[in-house]
């Protein structure tokens, strides 16, 4: 399958999870502190370019849909407008958009986004996988050794990352994260939590 082909693949399930399309000067978003991000779903995205001007960030944008990759948004910061394409879950689909983007004028960067910190949500890392069938599968893996109830999270660079919740405390948290390495997971409290 082509990375053209790939691409719109990708786009076409970006588009359910991110706006597509032109986008107005909006206001900022929920979560949004002036320099950060809006509070999209971590993982892996590719910047077209940071114009300091809506209409410049318009301009780029139309000339990136005009390449092809219709699929782009435009994030209002604070002192920059950033013209991005995300909304996909490896690592391996943002470098092969920024391959196909650099056959043209364009030099998007990969870049890894970490959504905002989850309340100090305690969460004991259970393991990593880098697609969502073999995370589905870790999973399952860990639900058949009596660990039920676990989750998934994005990780910033792709993959995803298998997490238990519900600690009412630190001891508590260190003690199922011992329990689950000693029958073979290379569980850990989340430094974050």
């Amino acid at each position: 399958m082509g990375v053209v082909r790939i691409v719109a693949i990708v786009a076409g399930a970006a588009a359910l999870v991110v706006s597509s399309g032109t986008s107005s000067a909006a206001p900022k978003r929920q979560g949004q502190v002036c320099g950060g991000l809006p509070a999209y779903t971590t993982g892996p995205e590719v910047v077209f370019g940071r114009p300091t001007t809506l209409a410049a960030a318009q301009k780029l944008q139309a000339q990136v849909v005009g390449a092809g990759f219709t699929f782009t948004t435009i994030e209002q910061g604070c002192n920059e407008f950033r013209v991005v394409i995300r909304g996909y879950d490896t690592f391996a689909i943002a470098v092969a958009i920024q391959a196909e983007a650099r056959k043209t004028v364009f030099r998007p960067t990969v870049e890894c986004y970490q959504a905002p910190d989850k309340n100090g949500e305690l969460e004991v890392a259970m393991g990593h996988a880098p697609d969502l069938d073999s995370a589905k599968a870790l999973v399952s893996l860990v639900a058949s050794r009596g660990f039920v109830g676990a989750q998934l999270e994005a990780d910033a660079c792709g993959g995803y990352e298998v997490m238990m919740k519900g600690f009412v405390d630190k001891e508590q948290a260190n003690a199922f994260a011992a329990e689950a390495y000693g029958v073979g997971f290379d569980a850990h409290l989340e430094p974050a939590s």
